[in-house]
């Protein structure tokens, strides 16, 4: 990568080094959870390609919190974060806008990134990659885990581990509680962004590089 465009990526808060997969309805949570626990993203919507948002996920909170009027949102803060690397080794590539009869100009190949565009139809504040696959392998080591809460981020990201001991004395027992946790995924949540006011690719990068699976 050039120097003149690791300055520009450093400079514009607008650009991301990974891509976004986010659950949906009020079924959200369970959603991420079945991911975690299958390592797998599926093609739930049976198009052949998995959706991605190339929109970084700090500058989605405010999106986030218009969605929370919504029984069943197109977004809910909850999903994995991917490398633009690993995806691009699926064939994962930007999405094709344009209008209807463009469509056909297109090879038969490539159609799977076309997305109508018009005034009326704009979808173009997705950001939208496509994946051309119908399942996606993820590992603990290729993505990280996106939550709304923090306390769900510990729940969800760690195994946790409660020790209870007992001392008797004198007729009284008093008991001591030792929590042990153990980070199984590599993990961020809203509430961390906005807490640590992590607004840009470099300090997200170093949120997740700084997290060590097993820890």
């Amino acid at each position: 990568m050039s120097r003149t465009l690791l300055k520009i990526k450093e400079s514009r808060s607008d650009l991301s080094d990974y891509l976004f997969h986010f659950t949906n309805c009020s079924n959200a949570k369970d959603t991420l959870i079945q991911i975690m626990e299958d390592k797998k993203i599926k093609d739930m919507n049976k198009r052949g390609c998995i959706c991605f948002t190339e929109t970084p996920i700090y500058a989605m909170v405010d999106m986030f919190k218009i969605f929370e009027d919504y029984p069943c949102p197109m977004y809910a803060p909850y999903g994995v974060g991917l490398h633009k690397e690993v995806l691009l080794e699926y064939g994962a590539r930007p999405v094709i806008y344009g209008s209807s009869d463009e469509e056909q100009l297109l090879d038969k190949s490539i159609r799977w990134r076309f997305e109508e565009y018009s005034l009326e139809n704009d979808y173009t504040w997705l950001r939208e990659w496509r994946v051309p696959t119908k399942v996606i392998e993820i590992t603990p080591e290729n993505c990280f885990v996106i939550t709304k809460t923090k306390e769900e981020e510990l729940y969800m990201a760690n195994d946790i581990d409660v020790d209870v001991d007992f001392d008797y004395a004198d007729g009284q027992h008093w008991g001591y509680t030792t929590v042990y946790t153990e980070r199984e995924w590599r993990s961020v949540s809203i509430e961390t962004l906005l807490d640590e006011v992590i607004d840009n690719n470099i300090k997200l990068k170093e949120e997740i590089d700084n997290q060590t699976i097993g820890e």
